[in-house]
């Protein structure tokens, strides 16, 4: 994950959490998430919350890191960093 990819990668974590939220049992049925077998999927749903949180963390201590660069301009070891 990279600045440069980091809006693909959240526009697809979005569609994903939007597919599980319209996944119904069959087609007239509850929604998945309002039924006996929510379990699995909710966990799906979480785990894409935190990898949301996280690339936005990450992203934000990557540009942080490139301004100390131009700022102080010391060369920074970003991969031993992030």
């Amino acid at each position: 994950m990279q600045p440069s990819n980091e809006a693909d990668i959240i526009h697809f974590l979005h569609e994903a959490k939007a597919y599980i939220f319209s996944l119904k049992e069959s087609r007239d049925g509850k929604h998945i998430l309002n039924s006996s077998r929510k379990t699995g999927f909710l966990g799906f749903v979480v785990c894409i919350d935190s990898l949301l949180r996280l690339c936005c963390h990450c992203i934000s201590i990557w540009f942080l890191l490139v301004d100390l660069e131009c700022v102080f301009g010391v060369r920074l070891n970003v991969a031993r960093i992030i």
